[in-house]
């Protein structure tokens, strides 16, 4: 019995056809640093303005969830979820 096994050759590629390769379709979003002052700027607007973590989120362009992370680490009293009553 005689197996034939298919074989690729690769072969890297010359620096010019590296480079005339189109850019990939992906885009890597990029992480935003949480600086001091975004930090200051994402206490006041919880605390003074009101505003809610979704809403502080949005207004930074930072995920819900690290606004939450932040205001926890910065010791800053988390409002109860859901709507308030009048």
């Amino acid at each position: 019995m005689v197996v034939l096994a298919e074989t690729k050759i690769i072969t890297r590629r010359s620096a010019d056809e590296a480079s005339a390769r189109p850019a990939s379709p992906r885009r890597i979003a990029g992480r935003r640093r949480v600086t001091e002052s975004l930090r200051q700027q994402l206490v006041q607007h919880y605390t003074r303005d009101n505003l809610g973590a979704q809403a502080v989120g949005d207004e930074l362009g930072l995920a819900k969830s690290t606004v939450l992370r932040i205001l926890k680490q910065t010791r800053v009293d988390i409002r109860p979820r859901g709507r308030r009553i009048r």
